[in-house]
């Protein structure tokens, strides 16, 4: 079976710049800060670490800026992937368990529950993030912000959860 494109969902520029607005000018100035409070090593230590651990992030935002302004898609479902361009993953259909949708205040996500998080968490390059998924007993579900995506988030949710309904019927 080939692995044709079905549908692309493209980036909502307004959540993506905000985000990247406030996470790119609050990390270095949060760097600074730390590197600067009198001179003490401890400000050098934590600064240290919060840029090791925070630079695939910072990576991750600006390519997903970049993606935005060439106009490439944020999500994409193909025949056996849907493939999550914001984080650089793909799962397989087959391997997703079942898929729910939370809504908070000012955000909207959907969760999968994955068969088998090993191949997902392979392909994580955040140590911080992929830490938290070794670490959760439970099995951490995988979670797409749907602010990112432009269109209406209830209508990209039953699209993608359509799909996988057929696809886990097939499978």
């Amino acid at each position: 079976m080939d692995n044709q494109c079905i549908k692309q969902f493209s980036y909502f520029p307004f959540w993506l710049w905000i985000d990247a607005c406030i996470f790119l000018f609050t990390f270095p100035f949060m760097i600074i800060c730390l590197f600067l409070i009198d001179n003490q090593p401890v400000g050098s230590i934590f600064g240290t670490l919060i840029a090791v651990f925070f630079f695939k992030s910072i990576q991750k935002t600006i390519r997903n800026l970049y993606r935005s302004f060439a106009k490439k898609p944020a999500i994409e479902i193909t025949e056996q992937y849907f493939v999550n361009h914001m984080n650089n993953t793909k799962i397989h259909w087959k391997n997703i368990d079942k898929i729910e949708r939370a809504s908070g205040r000012s955000h909207s996500l959907i969760k999968f529950t994955l068969r088998n998080r090993k191949n997902y968490v392979s392909q994580i390059k955040e140590p911080v993030i992929k830490i938290l998924y070794l670490l959760d007993p439970k099995g951490k579900s995988v979670r797409v912000t749907l602010n990112y995506i432009k269109g209406d988030n209830h209508k990209i949710y039953e699209e993608i959860e359509r799909f996988w309904t057929k696809k886990s019927n097939y499978y």
